[in-house]
């Protein structure tokens, strides 16, 4: 799941967003899969600290997308 997200950010920063225009003002980065013993069964335990940046750093854009809509909504997280 990391690996096509990492691929498919827009799919990722699409439902966040969703999320954000519901109401949540929290938003969770997708990385609880994302951890070495889960990554190794795919091969990608080397790539660790790089999917799970580009999962957080999606996670933000959502939020900087959001924010750029909607100035006056409450901080998100």
């Amino acid at each position: 799941m990391s690996k096509w997200i990492s691929e498919n950010p827009e799919a990722l920063i699409s439902l966040q967003l969703e999320f954000l225009r519901s109401g949540s003002r929290i938003v969770y980065a997708p990385t609880f899969t994302a951890n070495r013993v889960k990554l190794s069964e795919f091969g990608l335990a080397d790539r660790l600290f790089e999917l799970n940046s580009i999962l957080v750093g999606e996670s933000k854009t959502a939020i900087k997308r959001f924010k750029e809509e909607n100035p006056s909504a409450p901080d998100c997280f």
